[in-house]
Order: C-alpha cells, then sequence, then structure tokens
C-alpha cells in the first residue's frame, strides 16, 4: 500500500480523499474538507466565528450571526416576520392598545412603553430622540439621536440602501428596486418596506401618526363619535405579498 506521509494537506473546502488529507484544523466529510461545527476557514485554516447578534453588522460575512439571523447586506437580520428578541429572532405578537405587551409584543397602530400601548411621537433620521421619540423611516435611536443602520443612508426620512433607486427616477447599471407593501401594524423592517394607509415604519413596524387611529386600515383622526373599541376590534394583516416594482427610466 502506498504511503502518503509526506502529502502536503489541503485547506479547508477543498476536495479530499484516501491520499488528498484535509489541513487547518478541518476534516474529510462526503470528499470535502470542512470545519467543526462553530467554525469557519479564514486564511486557509478553521477558526471560531464570530458571533453577531441580529441587526448587528456583520460587514465581512465571515461572522456568524446568532439565532435565526442571517448576514443581509453586511447586517445580521432576522427573517421576514420576525423582530430582534435579545440574541435570537422571535415571532412578531400584536396586540391592540391596552392590551399587555411584553417583550416580543407589538401594539397595533401604536407603540410601547412601560408596558402600555400609546400614540407614537415619531420622528425621521437624523433627528432627536433624547425625549423618548420614536425613530421612524427604519431607524433606531443610538444615544439621543435617530440613526440607519451602518449600511443604509437617510434619504427623504426613510433609511435605504445607497445602491437602492427610488420609484419614478433613473436607474443605473440595471438596478432593481424591490417595494413590498405593508398594512398597519405589520413589520416593516425590511428596505423596500412601503406602509399603507398613511402608517410610517416606527420601531419596525407600521404605525398610524400621533392623534390618529387605524381604522379599515387607514389612519384616521380620532374625533368624537369615532369609536376606540371598533378601531382595536379592526383585524388588520400583518403581511403582504411582496411585489417586485422596477423602476423605470
Amino acid at each position: 500500500m502506498p504511503c502518503f506521509a509526506n502529502a502536503v494537506p489541503v485547506s479547508p473546502n477543498n476536495a479530499c480523499s484516501a491520499s488528498i488529507h484535509c489541513g487547518g484544523g478541518s476534516f474529510c466529510v462526503r470528499g470535502k474538507c470542512q470545519c467543526p461545527v462553530g467554525q469557519q476557514s479564514v486564511n486557509g485554516s478553521c477558526q471560531v466565528s464570530l458571533s453577531v447578534a441580529p441587526v448587528k453588522p456583520c460587514p465581512t460575512r465571515l461572522e456568524r450571526c446568532l439565532g435565526k439571523a442571517t448576514c443581509i447586506n453586511g447586517v445580521c437580520e432576522c427573517p421576514f416576520g420576525m423582530l430582534p428578541s435579545q440574541d435570537d429572532c422571535a415571532a412578531l405578537q400584536a396586540v391592540t392598545a391596552g392590551s399587555a405587551c411584553g417583550h416580543r409584543a407589538r401594539c397595533k397602530g401604536m407603540f410601547e412603553t412601560n408596558g402600555d400601548c400609546l400614540a407614537t411621537n415619531a420622528v425621521d433620521p437624523g433627528s432627536s430622540c433624547i425625549n423618548g421619540e420614536v425613530c421612524a423611516g427604519g431607524s433606531y435611536c443610538d444615544g439621543s439621536m435617530c440613526k440607519c443602520l451602518a449600511n443604509m443612508e437617510n434619504r427623504n426620512g426613510v433609511c435605504v440602501s445607497p445602491h437602492s433607486a427610488s420609484p419614478g427616477s433613473t436607474c443605473e447599471n440595471g438596478q432593481t428596486l424591490f417595494l413590498f407593501k405593508v398594512d398597519i401594524g405589520g413589520v416593516c423592517i425590511r428596505p423596500g418596506a412601503v406602509c399603507q394607509g398613511g402608517s410610517v415604519c416606527v420601531a419596525g413596524v407600521c404605525t398610524c401618526p400621533p392623534n390618529t387611529i387605524p381604522f379599515q386600515n387607514r389612519c384616521v383622526e380620532h374625533k368624537t363619535g369615532l369609536s376606540i373599541k371598533i378601531a382595536h376590534n379592526f383585524i388588520i394583516k400583518t403581511f403582504t405579498q411582496e411585489r417586485n416594482f422596477r423602476s423605470m427610466n
């Protein structure tokens, strides 16, 4: 039988066999050198992956997003219909105003503070949130300022990818803008989400502006005679089917 003691091992992710040995801490699994669970190939050797929580940056794509999150456009994002919950992603639980709302619950058309559903005081990216204002447009409160994620930019009060084109604008290099409608109370954390019925994206949920309430899938002024009970009993759709709109020249 031939001896392969002097054979040069191959790095992870390369083909392997009985005569081709794996190096860099990898093992031959089904004809391919693979790193152990929790490690990945970096410069030809298996290294422990950097763990990144949901909504945190993953700029090199070598990071390991925690929970059910995946690295999308340089950020660990939760699947559609889920929101960050500590180091994991949790399914959205929509509740009506006046109901108890835990860390996995989101108020329909309003926002939660100290366990209560209240009307929003939403501000755009770049505005101050030092007094408890809710950051809209897909932004988040960092210290005392509403900011977009690292891979996004503020465009007319909405955090969008710098490589996307606005509807009706001229597309460059064949860019395609993916837009999808989201009803009041739906999740709007993904780029391209368009809140319907006059609502705005606040803390990842399409929310009615201050002094308005959701009624028949629209944000209407809260007037005497329009019962809060009617608005609260109105059942809204959490998600709508995504549609792909290509911007026109």
